[in-house]
């Protein structure tokens, strides 16, 4: 059977799963690569719901809207527009039917293009990285081709992943590709981000840094694991919210910045010496002074040293001043909401990083997450087992305790005999407005 079968300006490239429009790769998920595979390889023929749903979900019962759902995403990534099906048509009580010519190619009549020699340029940082030295030094250790930075939202991942990558990008004479998850919805479509970046193969020597893995963690594991085994000439740079549980993954926990402690005795350049309130500063354009002290530290820390936050707070103190700021953020439903309208969905404000986190939840996690908001401060496995009673049993309230803790929406610390337990402010105050 052909490898390669191509229609109008596409190849499909069959034992590769990947679809290219000219030198392009088109995003497809994998039902949709094994339903474009089943219609293109008997072009002219009528192929039933059943033929087509034995052929992308082989011995499985499903419902008669996921072949809709799914010829409708491949009509998408055709441009095949539904009242001039050139591809794809519907035949009413029978089933669909591809209607371009198709012409079979073997393989090597259309060799798979190869990336260019230096991949998607890294995103440029967009400010200075403060406060994360001993993070850097930690993550620069060698032998370590698989580095996956782990922490709650708004805490910095994605702009420490990227001083790394930019500090190593030299090492890596095949460049650096900066593949963004957070934008892909299904894992399907994750996947296939990562061949339209990549190619058929990776360069000599490359660096990969996947962003915002948590919602597709099992295919960026999957994939991950598949390059490294494929070419040790590829390391990689992982951000999530949980860790990817990958073969030789090296996990670096991510914590806020440190704050300025509640001290009426500390001076300017102490409390300039914490990062939270470098960043502050900078970010609002203030020139610290002692008078200035008094307000911006006690922001600090109601930001909780989170450089999201503290960004959405000097946004604020550039506008309204500090008595301001400070004023606005008395109200726990204003700093949630506060934020910008230009930035990616999940980062538009807390609220928004905080639905993200919460939508990956399962429903025995969400209940136990809501019931242990409610205790105040720092708790222990039986009062958080004790506040979940009615919602979850004991074994499974464990387990979900571990989950949460795993994907950064509880702090655990060791502590004699149980690890102390607690839910940042901020987190509290999404969890009980919700």
């Amino acid at each position: 059977m052909a490898a390669v079968l191509a229609f109008g300006p596409f190849r499909l490239h069959r034992h590769a799963r990947l679809l290219r429009r000219g030198p392009a790769a088109v995003p497809l998920g994998g039902r949709a690569i094994d339903l474009l595979c089943a219609l293109a390889a008997r072009p002219g023929e009528v192929l039933s719901h059943a033929e087509l749903e034995q052929a992308v979900w082989p011995g499985c019962l499903v419902d008669d809207s996921c072949l809709r759902v799914h010829v409708r995403a491949l009509r998408r990534a055709l441009d095949d527009a539904a009242g001039a099906a050139r591809y794809i048509a519907n035949v009413p009580g029978r089933g669909y039917s591809f209607v371009a010519p198709v012409v079979a190619l073997p393989a090597d009549a259309v060799p798979m293009p190869a990336p260019d020699a230096v991949p998607q340029a890294l995103p440029p940082l967009a400010w200075r990285l403060l406060g994360r030295d001993d993070d850097l030094r930690l993550l620069r250790a060698p032998r370590r081709r698989l580095r996956t930075i782990v922490g709650p939202g708004g805490v910095g991942k994605t702009a420490l992943a990227l001083a790394l990558a930019h500090e190593r990008q030299a090492d890596h004479p095949g460049g650096a590709c900066f593949v963004d998850l957070g934008c892909c919805t299904d894992p399907g479509l994750a996947q296939g981000a990562l061949a339209a970046r990549l190619g058929a193969r990776a360069p000599r020597r490359m660096l990969l840094v996947l962003d915002n893995c948590e919602h597709v963690i099992a295919t960026a594991a999957r994939t991950i694991e598949a390059l490294l085994r494929a070419d040790d000439r590829v390391d990689a740079i992982a951000t999530s919210r949980e860790s990817l549980c990958a073969h030789g993954e090296w996990v670096h926990r991510l914590a806020p910045l440190t704050c300025p402690p509640d001290d009426p005795a500390l001076g300017v350049e102490e409390a300039l010496a914490y990062p939270a309130l470098r960043l502050l500063v900078e970010r609002a354009g203030l020139a610290p002074c002692a008078r200035q002290l008094p307000l911006a530290a006690p922001l600090c820390r109601r930001m909780e040293g989170l450089p999201l936050a503290l960004d959405f707070a000097a946004t604020h103190v550039r506008a309204l001043g500090l008595h301001g700021a400070v004023a606005l953020f008395g109200d726990g439903e204003r700093l949630l909401d506060s934020g910008w309208r230009t930035a990616l969905a999940r980062q538009r404000s807390l609220r928004a990083s905080f639905d993200w986190s919460v939508r990956l939840l399962t429903p025995g996690e969400r209940q136990v997450l809501r019931s242990c908001a409610r205790l105040d401060g720092v708790f222990g496995l039986d009062e958080a087992i004790e506040a979940a009673a009615g919602a979850v049993d004991a074994v499974h309230a464990a387990r979900c305790l571990q989950a949460l803790v795993a994907k950064s929406l509880i702090d655990a610390a060791p502590g004699g005999v149980a690890p102390h337990m607690r839910i940042g402010g901020l987190a509290r105050t999404y969890l009980l407005s919700a």
